[in-house]
């Protein structure tokens, strides 16, 4: 996919993550799954990037937003994140699908 495609958990941790976003974020799936997505978000701590995802994220419609980046060597860059909670039967959040390109591609 041209597209960098990560599957996370309703707590923001990685669960799947494609080779695109390997090659755009400089991570190995090795090194990015079971890690929660803050460590991508650049100077911004777990509990600042799960307040503003609340917000940014509801469980009814998709989301897009531009967010600053980090990627594996360091260098921030801004990308355009496209995410969707997926619900359960129990109108719980099984998941969130995030499909993330760079700002300027998008």
């Amino acid at each position: 996919s041209p597209t960098a495609v990560l599957q996370l958990s309703p707590d923001l941790e990685i669960r799947r993550w494609n080779d695109r976003a390997a090659e755009l974020f400089g991570y190995g799936a090795d090194e990015a799954v079971d890690r929660h997505v803050s460590f991508l978000v650049a100077d911004a701590t777990a509990d600042e990037v799960a307040d503003a995802w609340t917000d940014r994220v509801p469980t009814a419609e998709p989301a897009s937003f531009v967010e600053p980046t980090v990627t594996a060597d360091g260098t921030v860059c801004r990308h355009e994140w496209h995410v969707r909670t997926v619900v359960g039967d129990d109108g719980g959040p099984r998941s969130i699908l995030a499909f993330v390109t760079p700002a300027d591609a998008a």
